[in-house]
């Protein structure tokens, strides 16, 4: 039977019904209108936010625990990246949608004096580092005393820095050997750029060399420019110098800071210690940039990948963040920890943060090649060599790269301590790893370890998603 021709059928024995049979059709047609005018208006009141109270009420009386929907949460937030730290989208931002003008001038204006204070901040280091003067014939290891009264922000932190360096496996005081480290890997982008040069005036003089195009002159000029990048590739090491390095070790002790709390001073007694403040740059930009949002945002915030922060009404349904294998390049996720708390701060500190690749004059041996944790090595077909990896962050009780984890990753109220806890937990070994849960019981952190097992403390467990129930990564 045809339907469609059945549909003809019925519809025009309609129009044949008596008039009160109209009516009575005109009526109920009329009812369903009205219905779903009112569920129109309803569901845009919804959509935009207005009805927040209401839903919360109709979750109430239905005595549910979970709020706002993920449909509602999803629609009513927006997304943006921005360029933070020489970055490109280095800063990625989930939140309530304040409008085209707010995220286009006041936000973009909130991210740029908040990196600008940070990296003022961060360049107080330079004073805080430096000799003292000595005036007349004498000698002195102190450096200079520093006034921080009117940078609360930095007194905080070293003071910190200080109480955790004698409680865990963080040191604030191995600034020299950060700073080893880092003048490392600035030659190993001086040498990357030489050898890209050297590629390039290889192609122009075997371009010229089929068709002739350049003078005389020129191609002298491509050879003295080849000539010099491949002696600076030779002749520069990318490694600081092992056994200067290693000197500097006792000298990385938090008792050679000192403090006056009266007069929010800071003074470093030894010559030999330093301390590194940029590597907190991105922890002090978030704590800034937190203070600057609008009261009324709800916002999750990622920073490159090792900082974050978090503002969500307990209505909402909550976010989570993942701890992950930094050396997979697919299915990177081990276990994730959800955002219990309403704010927040969140520092994952990891293997190849950063690195350098030195080339080797020999193939490694079975043994080190074997070494699956660590993955050091690196066969360059195009060069025909093999490299070994060197990577940050540093353990300052060897200054070498940390080997104890593959991450770890802290949730505080705090966004620097947040970092310097993610780091002791990185570099500490299962002993140190139970004497920081001893003595930090509420907070909330994850370790992976080498093996890919993740350690999850007490404090934890709760809030933990296990890599088989993470379907979503942060």
């Amino acid at each position: 039977m045809d339907i469609r021709k059945r549909r003809r059928i019925t519809a025009s024995s309609m129009f044949k019904k008596n008039r009160k049979e109209t009516v009575f059709v005109m009526f109920f047609l009329s009812i369903i209108f009205v219905g779903i005018v009112l569920f129109i208006n309803f569901m845009k009141d919804f959509s935009t936010g207005a009805t927040k109270n209401h839903m919360k009420s109709l979750i109430e009386e239905k005595n549910e625990k979970a709020g706002f929907t993920k449909e509602f949460f999803e629609r009513n937030f927006t997304k943006k990246t921005i360029d933070v730290f020489g970055i490109r989208k280095g800063l990625s931002i989930t939140a309530n949608d304040l409008g085209e003008k707010f995220w286009r001038e006041e936000f973009t204006q909130m991210v740029q004096e908040s990196e600008n204070k940070a990296l003022e901040l961060v360049s107080i280091a330079e004073q805080i580092n430096r000799e003292a003067e000595c005036k007349g014939d004498c000698e002195t290891s102190l450096k200079k005393k520093v006034d921080l009264s009117d940078y609360p922000i930095i007194y905080d932190l070293i003071k910190d820095g200080v109480n955790l360096s004698l409680k865990t496996k963080f040191n604030i005081a191995d600034g020299d050997i950060s700073f080893l480290w880092k003048k490392a890997f600035v030659r190993y982008g001086e040498i990357s750029k030489a050898r890209k040069n050297i590629e390039i005036f290889e192609q122009q003089l075997l371009l010229n060399a089929q068709e002739r195009t350049l003078s005389n002159e020129a191609v002298s000029k491509i050879k003295e420019k080849l000539e010099n990048n491949k002696n600076f590739v030779e002749t520069t090491s990318i490694l600081p110098d092992m056994k200067n390095i290693k000197a500097f070790i006792p000298f990385a002790n938090p008792d050679f800071i000192t403090f006056n709390e009266k007069e929010k001073t800071v003074q470093i007694t030894s010559s030999n210690t330093s301390i590194d403040l940029s590597a907190f740059k991105e922890a002090i930009f978030l704590k800034i940039l937190s203070k600057k949002l609008p009261e009324r945002m709800n916002y999750f915030v990622i920073l490159g990948d090792r900082h974050g922060m978090w503002k969500l009404d307990k209505n909402y349904e909550r976010w989570s963040v993942s701890i992950d294998d930094p050396y997979s390049l697919i299915d990177v996720w081990r276990g994730a920890i959800a955002l219990r708390a309403e704010s927040g701060f969140f520092a994952i500190a990891h293997k190849k943060e950063d690195y350098v690749m030195v080339p080797l004059d020999k193939k490694p041996t079975e043994i080190e090649l074997k070494e699956s944790f660590k993955k050091n090595y690196v066969f360059d077909i195009t060069q025909n060599k093999y490299f070994k990896i060197y990577d940050l962050p540093i353990d300052w009780k060897t200054a070498m790269p940390a080997e104890e984890n593959l991450a770890a990753m802290v949730l505080d109220s705090e966004p620097v301590k947040a970092r310097m806890k993610s780091l002791a937990l990185f570099l500490s070994n299962e002993n140190e790893t139970e004497i920081f849960r001893q003595n930090f019981k509420e907070t909330k952190f994850l370790i992976l370890h080498k093996d890919q097992t993740i350690y999850v403390p007490e404090s934890a467990k709760e809030d933990f998603i296990p890599k088989k129930k993470l379907t979503k990564k942060k």
